[in-house]
């Protein structure tokens, strides 16, 4: 179960302790009953067939949503892509936030090279599922999952928590 809380960061039970305290003593006494939709797989997703490409080159604050093949930026700044579906995220020195959002690729899911990206929950799975140059990446509440890495990265900055990788 996944609960984002205002202005905190990667540590909640200091940025936000009593709003922690609270979600957290709620569960802790909930029932078993009340509980087991939390832990419920999420409902299959249709296949994706969506031919939609997205672009973003030198611009800024633009928003994408939904279903696409592929999204490009490049030199793009204050980018967000939510509750959307994708086969593959190209980011080129761009800054984006990613939220809600899957990605099922085949060879590399996500390719950041020289960007800032902050990952809220959502899935990315391929080959690679994000593969990283000289990136700053701030991940939580996503699950990786590569066939043959979840993660590979070259002189970039990763910080994930709540999230689950396999590979």
């Amino acid at each position: 179960h996944l609960v984002i809380i205002e202005d905190a960061g990667h540590e909640p039970m200091q940025d936000q302790t009593e709003r922690t305290n609270t979600l957290l003593n709620s569960f802790l006494t909930a029932t078993d009953d009340s509980v087991t939709e939390f832990f419920a797989p999420r409902p299959a997703q249709p296949t994706l067939t969506s031919t939609r490409t997205g672009k973003c080159s030198a611009e800024s604050g633009k928003i994408f949503e939904g279903d696409y093949r592929s999204i490009e930026l490049k030199d793009c700044s204050n980018i967000t892509i939510r509750n959307a579906r994708m086969d593959r995220l190209n980011v080129l020195n761009s800054r984006l936030n990613l939220i809600d959002s899957d990605i099922s690729g085949k060879e590399v899911g996500l390719q950041a090279d020289n960007s800032e990206i902050t990952i809220t929950n959502g899935k990315i799975s391929a080959a690679i599922a994000i593969a990283t140059t000289d990136s700053r990446l701030d991940i939580a509440g996503v699950h990786l999952k590569g066939t043959r890495a979840a993660v590979k990265g070259v002189n970039s900055k990763l910080v994930i928590s709540v999230s689950q990788m396999d590979s």
